[in-house]
């Protein structure tokens, strides 16, 4: 959480703290487990005289290798966080992508939860912001980049429910309602 601390003006603290649920760790364990398996494949394959190892397999071990370690990295990397001012949403290794949002700003804050994630507590949680609407917003085409601009997602977050109930008195807080 490094950016996010670097980046708090003064009298701005954190409300709260998205964490990545351990779902997602699933896919980039996966990834990994892909790519052991493809490059022992790979080294044992050089040592049996019989089989002929061809140059495809070194590369597509590689590959995994590579996505692996950029998903977790870009996974480890992610900061999702909620101060008294604003929503920030940050990710990448590489290339990074840092998204804000003032609270004010947020015109409704809404859940998505699969039958799984009602099950294990996890979920994205969508920050809508003024003159989007939930059609926009959720169609999988937004080609207008000031409409991608005024959506926020922390996406398969764990308690999702937990985030909007703060958000909600959050915004309520500096709205003054």
């Amino acid at each position: 959480m490094s950016y996010i601390k670097n980046e708090l003006v003064i009298g701005e603290y954190i409300e709260l703290e998205a964490k990545p649920h351990k779902i997602r760790w699933l896919n980039v364990i996966l990834i990994s487990s892909v790519a052991s398996l493809m490059a022992a494949a790979c080294l044992t394959m050089r040592y049996v005289p019989e089989i002929v190892v061809d140059f495809r397999n070194y590369i597509v071990a590689l590959f995994f290798v590579v996505w692996g370690a950029y998903s977790f990295f870009n996974l480890f990397l992610s900061e999702m966080v909620v101060t008294n001012r604003r929503v920030v949403f940050k990710t990448g290794l590489i290339r990074s992508t840092i998204k804000e949002m003032a609270l004010f700003k947020v015109d409704s804050v809404e859940i998505r939860q699969s039958f799984l994630g009602r099950i294990f507590n996890y979920g994205t949680v969508c920050f809508l912001g003024s003159g989007v609407t939930r059609k926009q917003f959720f169609s999988s085409d937004m080609r207008n980049p000031k409409d991608r601009d005024m959506c926020i997602k922390f996406v398969k977050v764990t308690n999702p429910k937990v985030i909007k109930n703060q958000v909600d008195i959050l915004i309520d807080m500096v709205v003054g309602k």
